[in-house]
């Protein structure tokens, strides 16, 4: 987008919506509210959970006295995505429905409906918002790299190399694989990937008790937050830091 001044970011920092902070949502020309999620594992409920994520966007922006005023209030039309790149075989596309979670189902016009579109990113189900997104094509194809050797048999070490040196080839995820490759291989070497199996709590201590350097887990710990920062997956930054699901999923629910 050309007028990059008139998009907003939105993020929740209540403690009470902590654990239901989305990936990514922004306002562009204060006209639409675009959602997105990004999800490794098939979740029927994403339509509920997106209602009371943008139920809490509109409270934010709009102040309790407007909503006693004759006029009516004009607020962002909202989109709302879910980006699947899990292992589990999922269509290309499909909708959520809020609806379909009612426990009685009515005809005709729902009172209440929110509609969330399911979009498959993974690299071999080839849908088109790929050839749309170079960010979305690069960050599926390094994961399909990575898989790809860890299902011929590869340590995850070393599929992740090799994984990285076609992407500095063909000039896939440039920057950040450049500001932390080294790290990334350091890490490897002390195998990483066995040694933090625990939460992010005790992950330091279990960790030593491994005999990984305290400064080596640190690191991995910045790199994971940097790579959250810049709404990469959970799982892409397990596989590039070597810290666990778990240890990613506590940094980022703070």
């Amino acid at each position: 987008m050309k007028d990059a001044d008139k998009i907003k970011f939105n993020t929740l920092e209540q403690a009470l919506y902590r654990n239901q902070i989305n990936d990514l949502s922004f306002i562009i020309n204060e006209r639409l509210i675009v959602v997105l999620e990004h999800q490794t594992i098939p979740n029927n409920n994403m339509a509920l959970r997106i209602l009371m994520y943008i139920a809490f966007l509109y409270h934010q922006m709009i102040p309790n006295k407007a909503l006693h005023l004759e006029k009516q209030i004009k607020i962002p039309t909202p989109e709302l995505y879910v980006l699947y790149n899990g292992k589990m075989p999922q269509p290309a596309e499909q909708m959520f429905n809020l609806s379909d979670s009612f426990l009685e189902k009515r005809e005709g016009v729902m009172p209440l409906e929110v509609v969330v579109k399911f979009i498959n990113i993974n690299y071999e189900v080839g849908h088109g918002v790929l050839s749309r997104s170079a960010y979305l094509y690069e960050y599926s194809y390094f994961v399909y790299l990575v898989e790809q050797h860890r299902k011929a048999g590869k340590p995850l070490g070393e599929a992740l190399g090799l994984a990285t040196n076609v992407a500095k080839e063909r000039g896939i995820l440039t920057e950040f694989l450049q500001k932390y490759d080294a790290e990334v291989f350091n890490m490897f070497e002390w195998k990483m990937e066995d040694a933090l199996e625990a939460r992010y709590e005790d992950g330091i201590e279990h960790g030593i008790e491994r005999g990984i350097e305290r400064g080596a887990f640190e690191k991995a710990i910045e790199m994971a937050k940097a790579a959250l920062e810049n709404s990469l997956s959970p799982e892409l930054i397990s596989i590039l830091t070597g810290l666990s699901i778990d240890v990613v999923q506590g940094l980022k629910m703070g």
